[in-house]
């Protein structure tokens, strides 16, 4: 449908521009993809997805160079890098689970960080539950509102089911090409572990070797 619109001006007389409607411009269906990359992102709304794996569990601080520092638990982290926040205030080191998931919006196994508590703690919840189990064999749905400090995320369990078979092939064919989620550790990627990042600093951060004392 084309509708047709007439603006007066004193400069320009009866300028007459037609201009197409939205649904005879863009599909019916159109939906504006979301950012590319190998890490699921937690969007305002439903986020829905399906662990493949169990958690790589660490801690993590971002250094003067804006990079994250991440170390496994059980690890003291001596800090001398962690940058400053906008306040003035130094950055905080942060608790963190990374696990491969299936993202059922861009079909492909991408990684996803968490270090909400309020989020590591139902997932923790829904694999002690009897009912639930592990949560390998159902998807998640996390719904996010709200922005800033007010952001809130609600966990929601889905009825369990057999993985698609077009995920469970990316995952195997990812596996079988030598995926790594611990490269984390060592700032390199995952999805190409014999690719490091060189710019580890030597001497930023030193470890030593504890019962690890963060409790979700």
């Amino acid at each position: 449908m084309i509708a047709d619109f007439v603006f007066q001006n004193p400069f320009v007389n009866k300028i007459l521009i037609s201009k197409t409607y939205m649904n005879d411009f863009l599909p019916e269906n159109y939906e504006i993809p979301s950012s590319g990359g190998n890490y699921y992102k937690l969007e305002q709304g439903e986020n829905r997805f399906r662990i493949l794996a169990s958690p790589l569990m660490g801690n993590e601080y971002w250094n003067h160079e804006n990079k994250p520092v991440r170390r496994p638990t059980g690890i003291r982290i001596i800090i001398t890098d962690i940058r400053e926040e906008k306040d003035g205030s130094l950055g905080r080191v942060k608790h963190f689970w990374a696990m491969p998931v299936w993202d059922y919006k861009s079909e492909s196994v991408k990684i996803l960080q968490i270090t909400q508590k309020s989020i590591l703690t139902a997932i923790k919840e829904l694999a002690k539950d009897e009912d639930w189990g592990t949560p390998l064999n159902y998807d998640l749905s996390i719904t996010r509102t709200g922005e800033g400090l007010e952001t809130e995320y609600n966990v929601k369990p889905k009825p369990a089911k057999f993985l698609e078979k077009n995920a469970r092939d990316a995952w195997e064919k990812l596996q079988a090409d030598g995926f790594d989620i611990s490269e984390l550790l060592e700032s390199g990627d995952p999805f190409n572990p014999t690719k490091r990042s060189t710019d580890k600093k030597e001497g930023a951060a030193t470890e030593e070797s504890i019962s690890d004392d963060i409790e979700i």
